[in-house]
């Protein structure tokens, strides 16, 4: 009977804790589905036009992205074209406990520039234009109750010319419904919205994010802007949850306590 006691013990200890793990899985995904030569897991568009024709050139991928502190640089494109280089890439990263014990910042770097470089940009004597984008989104999958707030940078900071711009939109996923959380949609300013005191349940959720710019850059000059999400933890599971099969083991393996003491009290 002690072992089979000291077996229970074990096991609703175990499971107590898979019943009550919170977790925030956090994936980037590419957004564009290119018909040209990139297919469809590309992040970067470069729209080129000269002499009323217009192009477009679909390069770059989302690389895996694993969960460490270390920044990471997850997509990068450096296309030549017309003298001049497009410039694509993005840098991600994650920290635990920012700020305060079960806060989980994800960060965000994007780029999206063109350098007119030593041999200039003009084809036939006319001058050539260019619109680089840097485009995706964040999947997560929150397992909990938390609070959120996004600190977003603005585009037209440090001087940089005013053809830089960076929309995003932060959803909750409903089967194939988007409800919008916050949003920018005019891709300039720092609006830096929070979700205040109101906690989001388990589910999926998304951040779109779109950052564009029709400037020539000369030198080492970079329109980098941030995006970054706070995820704060508020409770394991959301009031009036379903208990998940876990927790059903646990109350299975307490009832088999309590009849246990219930036999042994009898027995003496």
């Amino acid at each position: 009977m002690l072992r089979i006691l000291s077996f229970c013990s074990v096991a609703l200890l175990g499971l107590s804790q898979l019943a009550s793990a919170a977790s925030i899985s956090a994936v980037l995904m590419p957004a564009y589905t290119a018909l040209g030569s990139g297919g469809s897991d590309v992040t970067g568009l470069i729209t080129r036009t000269a002499d009323g024709s217009t192009s477009n050139f679909y390069e770059g991928t989302i690389a895996p992205y694993t969960t460490a502190p270390a920044l990471q640089t997850v997509a990068f494109v450096n296309l030549n074209l017309n003298g001049g280089v497009a410039l694509v890439r993005t840098d991600v990263s994650r920290q635990e406990n920012v700020g305060a014990t079960g806060r989980t910042r994800i960060a965000l770097t994007t780029y999206a520039n063109f350098y007119a470089g030593s041999g200039g940009v003009v084809t036939g004597g006319n001058a050539v234009s260019f619109v680089v984008n840097n485009k995706g989104f964040w999947e997560f999958t929150l397992d909990g109750n938390y609070t959120w707030r996004i600190e977003d940078t603005d585009p037209a900071t440090r001087g940089l010319p005013d053809n830089n711009f960076r929309t995003y939109n932060f959803v909750k996923v409903q089967g194939a419904t988007e409800t919008s959380l916050a949003a920018n949609t005019t891709g300039k300013g720092s609006l830096n919205p929070s979700g205040g005191t109101t906690a989001i349940g388990s589910g999926v959720y998304r951040l779109y994010y779109h950052q564009y710019d029709s400037s020539i850059y000369l030198g080492s000059m970079v329109n980098s802007v941030d995006l970054d999400i706070f995820f704060t933890l508020q409770s394991q599971t959301p009031p009036g949850a379903v208990p998940e099969p876990a927790s059903m083991a646990v109350f299975g393996l307490l009832g088999v306590g309590t009849v246990i003491a219930k036999w042994r009290r009898k027995k003496a």
